[in-house]
């Protein structure tokens, strides 16, 4: 697949700006992520592929060639949930399963991609696991000091 290097360059660019701007490490490399998972999940994607709707709630745990997707999924958005646990704790966790839901629906409208409630349970999953690896470090540091 030919990947266009500008939409991971113009990531780079608007973590930067938002950086600068708000003045916040966390919300700069979080915008820059963002960026780099809309990057991922739809515009490199070609128009028509793999598109539709699927409802079925598991439905790729019951298929055994959708395990790495699954992984990917959950990995994914690990980073979501350790940037946005560090800016608005246990709160990051439903903005989080929101922009999930939100590039669904884009994949979705664009037709470049399979619109999966699977796909917002495991981004979930990986956005709780980023959570609770805050909670964990700031256990520690606070058992530590």
């Amino acid at each position: 697949m030919d990947i266009p290097i500008y939409y991971y360059a113009l990531s780079v660019i608007i973590g930067a700006a938002v950086w600068f701007w708000r003045k916040s490490w966390s919300s700069g490399l979080l915008a820059a992520y963002l960026f780099f998972i809309l990057t991922e999940t739809v515009l490199i994607r070609k128009i028509g592929v793999t598109t539709g709707f699927r409802p079925e709630l598991f439905w790729s745990w019951k298929v055994p060639g959708l395990r790495s997707e699954i992984y990917a999924n959950i990995l994914l958005f690990i980073p979501v949930g350790i940037l946005l646990g560090v800016k608005r704790g246990w709160k990051g966790i439903p903005i989080a399963t929101g922009i999930s839901l939100i590039i669904e629906l884009i994949q979705l409208v664009s037709r470049r991609g399979l619109f999966e409630f699977d796909d917002i349970l495991h981004n979930t999953i990986g956005v709780v696991m980023g959570f609770g690896i805050v909670c964990l470090y700031r256990k520690v540091k606070r058992n530590v000091v």
